[in-house]
């Protein structure tokens, strides 16, 4: 359900065979709790976009596990869907992990991501799982800091789209660690490998990625740093900040243009 019927009825009982389905922003654990309030027997979750106008990847298969927990838990999961960008290859592991764990949700996240990189990235398993961990534990980072919480865990419905907000999820230091994963990993494999070939486009949507939260990141302190409060920067620390924000805009708009606006039709068939 969109819009006012997300919310269980206050008046009127649910017919046992009703199955709602919900589609919306809040808690998902807070959800479940309203609706199970109302005796229905059967319930399901639809989050839709989730990776869409976005660069910056948002990898939860932790919070995706403790989701479809909670329905189980509560004996109503007849129904678990999430949209995701399929041909985006930062998000491909996404998919995997919502398969899995819909046919079982006792199944470990961590072992479907070691299944993942060993079939996909071969010899560079190693650092592609780690390149995945940085991800993961920026987006878990982000939902202690901006999550509802519920005795169950914090949640967040996080959209961002289109929006400057999405790099706050990973760092600089956080992203720069990511891209050197990245680099480890196409050491590890033979230049003319399919796995150089799928690591070599990671590595060039995550460029973008990267560039993307210095500028952010820089922006916000220079903002943050010209109040009048304790965080106010002295004018050589703006100048500097300002200066980095610059250069990383610059370096992402030449990047977009040399390297993703460059590449020949069909270019990522490969991944």
């Amino acid at each position: 359900g969109y819009g006012p019927v997300r919310q269980p009825p206050k008046t009127v009982k649910p017919h046992p065979m009703l199955m709602p389905v919900y589609v919306g922003s809040e808690n998902t654990f807070e959800v479940i709790d309203r609706w199970a309030a109302t005796g229905i027997r059967h319930m399901g979750m639809y989050y839709h976009h989730h990776g869409y106008w976005r660069i910056m990847p948002m990898l939860y298969p932790g919070l995706i596990k403790r989701r479809i927990d909670y329905l189980v838990q509560k004996d109503l999961g007849r129904h678990f869907y999430m949209e995701y960008a399929g041909n985006y290859p930062l998000e491909c592991m996404v998919g995997h992990t919502i398969s899995e764990l819909t046919w079982d949700p006792r199944t470990d996240p961590d072992a479907l991501l070691d299944e993942y990189c060993r079939l996909f990235f071969g010899p560079a398993s190693a650092e592609m799982k780690e390149f995945h961990h940085i991800l993961e534990r920026g987006f878990e980072a982000y939902l202690e800091a901006n999550g509802t919480t519920h005795p169950f865990g914090r949640d967040l419905m996080v959209s961002l789209r289109e929006r400057m907000e999405q790099f706050e999820v990973l760092p600089p230091a956080s992203s720069a660690r990511a891209l050197s994963r990245l680099s480890a990993a196409l050491e590890r494999v033979p230049a003319d490998s399919v796995f150089h070939k799928r690591i070599s486009i990671v590595q060039s949507t995550f460029t973008l990625a990267h560039h993307g939260s210095v500028m952010h990141h820089a922006t916000e302190t220079v903002f943050r740093g010209s109040q009048n409060d304790g965080s106010r920067l002295s004018p050589n620390e703006l100048i500097n900040e300002a200066s980095r924000a610059i250069k990383a805009n610059r370096d992402l708009i030449a990047f977009k243009h040399s390297t993703v606006e460059g590449k020949a039709p069909g270019a990522y068939a490969d991944f």
